[in-house]
């Protein structure tokens, strides 16, 4: 009986230390590649942003329909 209690107590000390240190779990990945700052992306991100207001300044009022409210229908001026 004291011989049961005794293996039954060693294997649950086992269990638990083999519980508790992960079972042999895998180490999270490492990061590969080179270091690139954040500040990079927000620079290029601020440039492609002040580019396409360029472009829609260029291209205001191109497109733009006027309405001849004397007759009331809507011509597109394609100059």
């Amino acid at each position: 009986m004291q011989s049961k209690k005794l293996l039954y107590s060693i294997l649950s000390g086992l269990l638990t230390a083999v519980v508790l240190t992960g079972c042999g779990a895998t180490k999270p990945p490492t990061p590969s590649g080179s270091r690139v700052p954040v500040t990079e992306f927000a620079q290029q991100r601020q440039k492609e942003a002040m580019q396409k207001k360029e472009a829609a300044k260029l291209n205001f009022g191109k497109d733009r329909v006027t309405r001849n409210f004397s007759f009331g229908y809507e011509t597109q001026d394609n100059e």
